[in-house]
């Protein structure tokens, strides 16, 4: 499930990546679905509008992309066996049977 929305992530910010000028000259990038053919402001700035709520959660939005392709990109490189015991302690024990 994880790798599904990880994949979608990474295709939403391929296809849909762009930036808008605030009123105060500072520039955003997200990425999300919007409709390109609309668009008729000089790229890479696009015409449509957010309001601050919005790029409040696409920002965040972007982030979570972030902090989530960190962490599988560690527990990959490091190897879930060693990453896991720490999350869940309780999954490491070891149970020995008696003779």
């Amino acid at each position: 499930m994880l790798i599904v929305a990880l994949g979608l992530s990474i295709l939403n910010n391929a296809v849909f990546l762009h930036a808008h000028r605030l009123p105060d000259g500072q520039v955003i990038l997200h990425a999300h679905p919007y409709k390109k053919s609309q668009d008729k402001a000089p790229i890479p700035i696009t015409a449509h509008h957010h309001t601050a709520a919005e790029l409040f959660v696409l920002a965040q939005l972007q982030f979570l992309f972030f902090v989530l392709v960190t962490l599988s990109a560690s527990v990959f490189r490091i190897g879930y066996k060693r990453v896991f015991p720490y999350i869940y302690p309780s999954l490491h024990l070891k149970y020995y049977a008696k003779p």
